[in-house]
């Protein structure tokens, strides 16, 4: 699954050549086409299959998860442990660390 935005479309090869005075040029070395549909995807890009701001993907993708694994869940009790971490994800929240000293339990 691939979460974020829409890429840049950059899909073919291309080799590096100086050409004196410090200019070095891209050229395109080959063309890459999709075995199925005969195009390329150059300047086109791959389109996520959920759509999500770059600033927002790690969240939209940790929800996404624990959506699947909610809906997944046999037992009662992993399935209300995990809506209880879905509804922290989705409000921005985290459970904080708990820390004991050795011996202390």
């Amino acid at each position: 699954m691939v979460v974020g935005e829409t890429t840049g479309g950059g899909t073919n090869p291309v080799s590096w050549y100086g050409v004196g005075y410090g200019i070095v040029v891209a050229i395109p070395m080959g063309r890459v086409t999709n075995p199925i549909t005969k195009t390329s995807w150059n300047h086109v890009g791959v389109k996520p299959d959920i759509a999500a701001p770059t600033a927002q993907t790690l969240k939209t993708a940790h929800v996404a998860i624990l959506r699947t694994l909610v809906s997944a869940a046999k037992e009662d009790g992993e399935r209300t442990k995990l809506q209880r971490v879905l509804a922290m994800v989705e409000k921005g929240e985290s459970e904080k660390p708990i820390y004991t000293l050795r011996g202390e339990r």
